[in-house]
Order: structure tokens, then sequence, then C-alpha cells
């Protein structure tokens, strides 16, 4: 089923190039999917590469109001420092299973919009900040191998989501040619790809100034020198019209 979502009720919430409106969709599934006690959420930028069956036959028998993969250390870190979170474990809002009578029953979409309206500025994570703060000790926290981001610690072989979380994305042209494409992770996007409608796509290109600059440090990097010097000349100017649009 395809659900098309009223994005009325998000145009307060702040947003950015890397957090569109679409990432607070996940906070009113649980309204609009109200017939199973269990959602699973999973972002799109996230393959699964092995069975989860054992997960969810596990997680039917907890109470928590959601089951989720702690985050990387230094988010762990830093973003419970800049909440103020204290006893708490930052998680990843990526793959999340909810339960939908406790997400409702606690008013978690509305608390969410209320908390996001009132400090727009303040969350570099929008809506996997403002879910830290509510589900503070209502969280039952799944092995990170559910939502792995950090491939240098987790067993390749162990891994059952994988979640390109960082910039670029493997469906960006600068993939290949970025820190965060290995060996191990290269072509799996684009094996899973081609088994859909949309194998064959090119590419998509940078949509703003700081991928157009960190595409033409890549190519620089990668020897690519006369392409770098155009993509650096684009990067310039788009970032000159932001900022006479911005001032």
């Amino acid at each position: 089923f395809i659900y098309e979502i009223d994005i009325s009720y998000f145009q307060s919430l702040p947003t950015s190039n890397y957090f569109p409106i679409s990432i607070y969709f996940r906070l009113i599934l649980p309204l609009i999917i109200n017939s199973t006690q269990n959602i699973i959420y999973v972002d799109a930028d996230i393959i699964c590469l092995k069975d989860i069956s054992p997960l969810l036959n596990q997680i039917s028998s907890k109470s928590n109001m959601i089951s989720a993969a702690p985050d990387v250390n230094y988010m762990q870190k830093n973003r419970c420092i800049a909440l103020n979170l204290k006893n708490h474990i930052y998680f990843n809002s990526g793959f999340l299973i909810i339960n939908t009578f406790l997400w409702k029953s606690h008013s978690i979409f509305q608390k969410s919009l209320s908390i996001l309206e009132k400090n727009p500025t303040k969350f570099s994570h929008p809506d996997q900040d403002v879910l830290n703060i509510l589900l503070t000790q209502k969280t039952y926290y799944l092995p990170q191998i559910y939502n792995c981001i950090d491939l240098t610690t987790i067993n390749h072989k162990d891994i059952v989501l994988l979640h390109f979380a960082a910039n670029p994305k493997p469906w960006n042209i600068c993939w290949s040619l970025s820190p965060n494409c290995n060996e191990f992770n290269k072509n799996l996007y684009q094996y899973y790809e081609k088994q859909t409608p949309w194998s064959g796509l090119p590419p998509t290109l940078p949509r703003n100034y700081k991928e157009m600059e960190f595409y033409a440090k890549c190519l620089r990097k990668h020897k690519y020198y006369i392409k770098s010097f155009h993509w650096y000349l684009k990067y310039l100017l788009a970032k000159i019209k932001y900022l006479i649009k911005k001032y």
C-alpha cells in the first residue's frame, strides 16, 4: 500500500538539504497504520543483507515503546551532551520497531511536533533528537548489526541491516570516490538496485554548493584534475548565489 502524507502537518518544522520534510513521516506512521501492534520503519538508505525474522520473534514479547540500535559512539556522546540526556544511550532512528499502541497512548507524534516547533534551531538531527528526548527509558536496544553504520566495529558477516547514513549516498555520482566507499560496500547498493524498476538510472549529481565542493575535492584526490576544476567553479558559483539569496 502507498500512503500519501499531508505535509502541512510538518510545514513549521526545521528542514535542511540533508534533513528534508520526509524525515518526519516516521512520527505519524503509527497513526496511519493502526491495525497492527508493531510497525517496522526502515530508512531508504538501508539495505537488508540477512533474514530479520529471528529479531521480530524476539521483539513480539517486548513491552517497550520502540526498539532501536545505538548510534555510533561519537554521536552517542555528542548528542547526549547537547541534549542534556542523563543515563541514556542515544539511538539512531533509521531502523525502528514501533509499538503503535504505546506510541498513540503517549501522544508521541503530538509531543514531537510541540518540541520541534518551540525549538526549531536546537536540534542538529531533528526527528532523531526529539525521539531520544521523549523515549529515554522507553527503548529496547538492539545489537548494532540491525542498524550498522560504522563498518569498522562489526564483523561484516554478522550485519543484518546496513545503513548508508553518511553522505554521499551510494546512488550519488561521488560515491565510488568517497572515503565511505570500500571493498565491502562499494557495489552492494547497486547489486540490489539492479533488481528494481530503478535499474539503469544515472547517479545523482551534487545538489548544493557543499556537495559540489566535496565532489571537487574527491575528484582532485583521485587525480581527475580537469573535472575537479570544473566542479570547483560550479561550487564557487553556487555558493555565491546562496549567499546573495541568504543576505
